[in-house]
Parts: structure tokens; C-alpha cells; sequence
């Protein structure tokens, strides 16, 4: 049986024989007081010394307070305040009254990290428990796989950054932590709000989480931040794995096999019994980078697998990076969160953190004023994303005024890399190139690369992709045979201009938005069958995935007219061409949006089992034409998605013909017999009872709460609402059957009604410009 320890005896090893462990607490009174403050406000705890030296004694309970902390208990809080607080000279006697081996040196954070689980464990059980300190000690310090922890955090604890381009640097000498919120959450200083996030309070809200950020919002460092904080907080009871997502496919068409990988990479005697064995336990948690960088063709293999993967492992924690690009609705299981951009201090936080010209202070001091003051709300695209950011503080050298377009944002950012790392070179110092003689010809070439990898959805390169690549590019004829080689050419995109890396036998971009800087510059420079040509794959399934509507908006801001007749024009005319009245309206619903998923909840079945919530209807709504969000986004400046959440009250939209899922409930039971209730969506054709029992026995492992699926009298699960899924093209087809549906879209979600009908003259617009207009301009001769 466990050794057991009171309250009493735990506050004994912290103070005895007039000799104190924790700084500034010299007393038995204050011994026992201390524990409670540092959880609860100080005015809501007792200062009588007599009672507290009774607590101290174990003549009084301490169960009022500890109750009071098992509300609020936050392990982050409480290994801070240790860690502060504990005497370093006192900290192997304090271990050893604890019965941890003092043969070699105490581990100061796994030892505190030991302490702050006996206090929970306290905590939680009323003020006696099991004494958990030499164990809990004992499993942190026997590192499983010890080459694996050692390599991957040597490799993941430096990064190259455009500030640093030519070495890796500590990463959290400039890493500052997103804030991260409930996709579902429009306000940003509510609950749903995480901030220092960690791998443990995501699991707290799912084991399934998926975080999504727009480029540059540093999704792929907040990756390597809940990597290396799970390997410094959890030496074996958890085991943290990076997969980086891009690989799959063509280097491994197995999810599997990619997972492993990523660690026998680094120890070869990781064997794949033994990966099997950590998934079994539950151990893993897999950070799998990277989603949108699946190449187009393998991204529902890859989801299949996934899910199948999830199924037979539901005890690990899954998060998994991403841009926007998906109809998230498609993988239920996973909680969708967002990355959210930088606030002001934020900001000037990493422009405290980074090192830029260290000769020359007054830089960064002016820049860093300049952004305190003005440019954070002037600028604020650029201000609240972590990599602009630091583009607009390179930028800022070189160029007086900070541009608002992007494309020419990164035009100077461009001509900042080509000076900024000759840094004792005059401005008007122009770097050689290896491969040409004209920069100018350089920058031709590599937008050429970076447009044909970019459309292909390549984002890094094997010695053979890259030579792939570079044989395709044809404006290599006019430049010098001589000195445009390959192997020139690849010195000068790693070397002379730093806008790619090789690391580990691939080449990689410094960040993916120079790809797509350089695709749009290519773009906009080619014939106008070219750009007919792109435009008709922009939408199509295999072109959607791999253009993003930020290299499609620089296209535009590039060039416009051009944009406009040969991309926008004809996907219009496919909308208002030959369409009249209601059907008109849905053919751009269609055109625009593809389809709808709602749900409907039964009020009276939630009422009979005494339901005060509801499956939440608030959801996000956006294009799914990347040509309807271009529109929306940069011809009528608005946001493309919209938080829609419609409460229906008749069964007008209760089609079952639409029903795709149900919804059923759980009940979840906490310590202290708290309820609350979840409600788990399960599709048509998925087997019910499976797929809740595994939820449940999931949930009961991680959580260890009690919990049951609701079920009627008959013991047949109750159903709390419907999933519907709606095709507009059904509204084209049969227009009298839904009706209703075309109200609730002109008058409920007015916003994409107002833009339908700013569409419709935007159209016109072009009609006449492009089409009507055959005059000559006589100033064009």
C-alpha cells in the first residue's frame, strides 16, 4: 500500500527545528498559511497564528482552504511560486525528507514539478492522500528514450529567422506565445481565451485540437513551443512527437510510418514495438505541423488515415497546425481554435526580444517608439503578425516610409534581405551573384521557381524536386549559360539573398509568403492567355489547394486589370450569365459557396432531461470559391467570413432528406458530483454506440470523471438534434421544395445578400470596362 501524507506532515518537511526551506517564511503559522496563498487571494485567508499553527500541527483541519483551491488550481502557478520560493542550498535536504534518492544531484524541476502534483493530490482529497513525491521524482528523472529527447530538443530549441538567416538562434530568445481562442468565440477577452499556452490546457479543452493562423502568425513556432515545454514539464509520463505534415505523400504514404519516423530519425533504436506501445498507453502527443502543406492530392488519403488513426489510438492528444483552407465541419472530432494575432504588447515584446543591429541601437529604439505610438494602429495588418513584424523592423533601416500593400511590403522586404546581411556595407552596396550578373535577371528566375513550386504545392525541395524545378524554368535561356548553373543558383538563393535554407538534404524557404510574393510578381508580369489559363484552375479541385488567397490578393494588388478581365470576369459571368430571379441568387450561392450545414435541436427532448444548453448553432461562414473571397476581401473590403447563428423555430428546415448526423449527449460528473453536458456529433452511417463508449472510456482515462451517454426509458440513445447538410444546387433543381430557405438567406444572413447584390454591380462594372468600351483612347497613340 502508498505511504500516506496529511497536510500537516507536508508543511513539517518546510519548516523544522527553527530552520525554514522557503524564503521570507519563518514561522510554523506562515509554513501553513504560504500553500494556501499561493492559489488563493490573501485577504480570503486566515492570519490568526494559533489556528494556523494548529493546521501546522495537524490538530485543525485544512480541508476549508484546500476545498477553496481545488477550484482554481493551476499547476503553472503553483511550480512558479515553488520555484521562487525554495531555498537552492535547502533543496537536496528538502528532497531527501521527501525520500528521494540524493546519490547524484536533485533535479530542481523535477523535483518542484513532483511537489506541485503531492500539493494537487492534497488538494483534491480533502488534506490526506498518498504520498506521491519520490515516485512521481523518480518516473520524471528515468527519461524514456533519452538519445531521441536529448537530439530533438538540441534540433527544435534553435531556429533560423530572417533576422538570423545565416545561423541558428535560441528559440526563445525572440519566441513570444499567440494568445489562442474557441474558433466559435468572437470575443477575445472572454473564457475562451488561452493564453501561455501549453499541450496541458489545450487537453483540457479537447484532446483533438486543431489551431489555425494565417501565414507568418507563427503556427510552426508555437509547435516547437508545446514540444519543448512537454519535454522540460513531463520527462515520461508523456512523450511529445513533431510530425511535420508536408512529408507525407511522396516521402511517406503512411501516417503511421511518417509518425515513427519523425523519432527514429533521431534514435535509431526507437523501434516500431515500441512506438506501437507508447500509442497503446496513450502516452503520445503528436504535434502534427503543417496540414495545408499536404500536397492536394494526398490530403484525403491523408484524412481517411487520420481518422482511422484517432480511432484506434483516442488516448493520445492530437494537435494539428494549419492555414484556413479546409471545411473543418468534415472532421468532427477535432476542436478548431485560432491563433490569435498580436496585441500591442505583444508586439513590442518581440521587438524588445530581437537583436537588429546591435551597433546601431537608435534603430530599433525610433522603430519600436514609432510603433508604440502609431504605427500598431496604422499598420495594424502588419503590426499584429509576428513575421511582417519583424520584416517591418528590417525594413525600417532601408526605407523611411512602411508601405500598406503587401506586395510592396515584401518588395522592400526583398531588397532589405539583399543589403541586410552585409551589414558593413554602404546602403548602395549591391550584392554578387554567383548565378547572374543583373540581380535583376536573379529575381526573374527565382519568381519563376517559386511560381511553378507554388502551383504544384511544393514547399520544400529534395536535391531531385529542385532539380525538377529548376529545369522547368525558361527564363534561364537569355542569361549566360556560364554562370547560370544549378549549383550557382542554389548558392545564391541560400547564400546570397538567405531566401532559402538547406538543412537536413532538403531546401527549404526562410518563410512560405516569399513563395508566394514571388509567385504573384511572376503572375503579373505574363501574357494574358497565361492569366486565362490560371484562372480557370484557381477553383478546380486540384489548383484550389494550392494557391492561397494571399498570394491571389498580391496578384491583384499587382495588377489589377488584369486580375479583373481574365480571373474575375469570366467566374462572374458563369454566375449572372443567363440566370434570372431566385435561381440567380442560388447559382451564386453554389458558385460561391458550395453548401450549408446546420443544425437543428429539439427543445421539448432537452427540456424533458432537464437541458438548460444547447449544441451551439454559431459557427463561421465563408466562400468556397477562393475568386468569391478575392471579391469580397479586395474589391469590397469586407471580411469574407461571417459568424452566422440562426435559431430556428419551425421545421421548415427540418428536410430529412438533408439530415447527415445526429446529435446525442453526455453527461460528465466531476469530483464533488458537479454536472455538465456534451453534446458529441455522430454522422449518418457511423456506428453510435461505438463511437460514444470509445468518448466515454476516453474521458474517464484523461479526465477521470464519470460519464454516460443519455439514454431513454427503453435504453435507446436520446437524440438532442440533427445535423443537416444542404447543396444549393437542390434550391436550382427544385426551388418550390425550399423556399423558406431562400428567406432565411435573403433576410437572416443579410450580410452575404448585401454582397450578392454589390456583386451583381461590381459586374456590371466590369462588363462595361472590359467589354462594351471600343472606343479608341486616342491618348493611348
Amino acid at each position: 500500500m502508498s505511504k500516506l501524507i496529511t497536510y500537516s506532515t507536508f508543511c513539517q518537511k518546510f519548516y523544522h527545528d527553527r530552520e525554514s526551506v522557503l524564503k521570507g517564511v519563518t514561522s510554523k503559522h506562515k509554513t501553513a498559511r504560504y500553500f494556501f496563498t499561493i492559489l488563493l487571494d490573501d485577504d480570503d485567508v486566515c492570519d490568526d497564528p494559533s489556528y494556523l499553527r494548529k493546521i501546522y500541527t495537524g490538530e485543525s483541519p485544512a480541508d476549508v482552504y484546500l476545498n477553496k483551491m481545488a477550484d482554481c488550481f493551476e499547476h503553472d502557478t503553483v511550480f512558479d511560486a515553488l520555484q521562487k520560493k525554495i531555498k537552492k542550498d535547502k533543496l537536496s535536504q528538502l528532497a531527501e525528507s521527501f525520500g528521494v534518492s540524493n546519490e547524484k544531484s536533485v533535479d530542481a524541476e523535477a523535483f518542484i514539478n513532483a511537489l506541485v502534483n503531492q500539493i494537487k493530490e492534497l488538494v483534491e482529497h480533502g488534506g490526506r492522500a498518498n504520498d506521491v513525491v519520490a515516485n512521481e521524482y523518480a518516473n520524471a528523472t528515468a527519461v524514456e528514450f533519452p538519445v531521441y529527447r536529448k537530439k530533438a530538443e538540441a534540433k527544435f530549441s534553435k531556429i533560423y529567422t530572417l533576422l538570423y538567416a545565416d545561423e541558428e538562434q535560441p528559440f526563445y530568445d525572440f519566441f513570444v506565445c499567440n494568445k489562442i481562442r474557441n474558433h466559435r468565440r468572437a470575443i477575445e477577452n472572454n473564457k475562451s481565451v488561452i493564453e501561455n499556452v501549453t499541450l496541458d490546457k489545450l487537453a483540457e479543452s479537447s484532446p483533438f485540437i486543431i489551431l489555425v493562423g494565417m501565414g507568418g502568425i507563427g503556427k510552426s513556432m508555437m509547435m516547437r513551443h508545446l514540444f519543448l515545454q512537454s519535454l522540460k514539464n513531463s520527462r515520461t509520463e508523456k512523450f511529445p512527437i513533431i510530425v511535420t505534415l508536408r512529408d507525407f505523400g511522396d516521402e511517406f504514404d503512411n501516417i503511421y510510418d511518417l509518425m515513427w519516423n519523425s523519432v527514429h530519425k533521431f534514435d535509431k533504436s526507437f523501434l516500431k514495438e515500441y512506438f506501437c506501445k507508447l500509442l497503446e498507453d496513450g502516452k503520445c502527443q503528436l504535434l502534427l505541423d503543417g496540414l495545408d502543406e499536404i500536397k492536394e492530392e494526398f490530403i484525403d488519403k491523408f484524412l481517411h488515415q487520420l481518422d482511422e488513426f484517432a480511432d484506434r489510438y483516442t488516448s493520445c492528444q492530437y494537435v494539428i497546425s494549419t492555414r484556413n483552407f479546409l471545411d473543418f465541419m468534415n472532421m468532427p472530432r477535432f476542436k478548431v481554435m485560432d491563433m490569435l494575432p498580436f496585441n500591442k504588447l505583444q508586439a513590442l515584446e518581440l521587438i524588445d526580444k530581437l537583436v537588429y543591429f546591435p551597433n546601431e541601437p537608435s534603430i530599433k529604439e525610433k522603430f519600436r517608439e514609432l510603433l508604440d505610438k502609431s504605427l500598431f494602429r496604422t499598420h495594424k495588418e502588419f503590426a499584429r503578425n509576428p513575421l511582417l513584424l519583424t520584416i517591418m523592423l528590417m525594413n525600417y533601416k532601408f526605407f523611411a516610409e512602411i508601405p500598406e500593400k503587401r506586395h510592396r511590403f515584401y518588395k522592400q522586404a526583398y531588397a532589405t534581405l539583399l543589403r541586410s546581411h552585409d551589414n558593413s556595407k554602404p546602403v548602395a552596396y549591391r550584392r554578387a551573384f554567383r548565378s547572374v550578373v543583373d540581380p535583376d535577371d536573379f529575381t526573374n528566375v527565382f519568381s519563376e521557381f517559386c511560381a511553378k513550386s507554388y502551383r504544384k504545392g511544393v514547399y520544400k525541395f529534395g536535391q531531385e524536386d529542385f532539380e525538377i524545378f529548376y529545369d522547368k524554368i525558361k527564363s534561364i535561356e537569355h542569361i549566360d549559360s556560364c554562370r547560370m548553373k544549378l549549383r550557382n543558383f542554389k548558392y545564391d538563393v541560400c547564400h546570397s539573398t538567405c531566401l532559402m535554407y538547406e538543412e537536413g538534404g532538403y531546401y527549404h524557404f526562410l518563410h512560405r509568403s516569399f513563395q508566394e510574393y514571388f509567385f504573384a510578381e511572376y503572375y503579373s508580369r505574363q501574357s494574358d492567355e497565361i492569366i486565362k489559363k490560371l484562372g480557370r484552375k484557381i477553383d478546380l479541385k486540384e489548383g484550389k489547394m494550392n494557391i492561397d488567397i494571399y498570394a491571389l490578393s498580391m496578384l491583384y494588388d499587382i495588377a489589377p486589370d488584369k486580375v479583373e478581365q481574365f480571373i474575375i470576369l469570366p467566374y462572374l459571368k458563369s454566375i449572372f450569365d443567363g440566370k434570372s430571379g431566385d435561381t440567380l441568387y442560388w447559382n451564386f450561392m453554389k458558385k460561391g459557396y458550395g453548401d450549408w450545414e446546420y443544425i437543428i435541436t429539439d427543445g421539448s427532448t432537452l427540456k424533458k432531461y432537464g437541458i438548460n444548453r444547447e449544441p451551439s448553432n454559431m459557427y463561421t461562414y465563408g466562400p468556397d470559391s477562393l475568386r468569391m473571397q478575392l471579391i469580397i476581401e479586395n474589391v469590397l473590403k469586407k471580411r469574407s467570413k461571417i459568424n452566422v447563428n440562426i435559431n430556428f423555430t419551425d421545421n421548415n428546415y427540418a428536410k430529412q432528406e438533408l439530415a447527415n448526423g445526429f446529435f446525442y449527449g453526455l453527461i460528465h460528473i466531476r469530483k464533488g458530483g458537479k454536472k455538465f453536458y456534451e453534446f458529441l456529433r455522430v454522422k449518418d452511417g457511423d456506428n453510435q454506440e461505438f463511437i460514444l463508449n470509445r468518448h466515454i472510456e476516453f474521458i474517464k482515462k484523461i479526465y477521470n470523471n464519470s460519464c454516460q451517454v443519455i439514454k431513454d426509458d427503453n435504453g435507446e440513445l436520446v437524440k438532442f438534434g440533427t445535423f443537416y447538410s444542404f447543396d444549393f444546387d437542390l434550391a436550382i433543381s427544385s426551388p418550390e421544395l425550399y423556399h423558406d430557405f431562400l428567406c432565411l438567406w435573403k433576410e437572416k444572413v443579410k450580410e452575404v445578400y448585401d454582397n450578392f447584390k454589390n456583386i451583381e454591380k461590381y459586374y456590371h462594372r466590369l462588363i462595361a470596362k472590359y467589354e462594351n468600351n471600343t472606343d479608341e483612347d486616342d491618348d493611348d497613340f
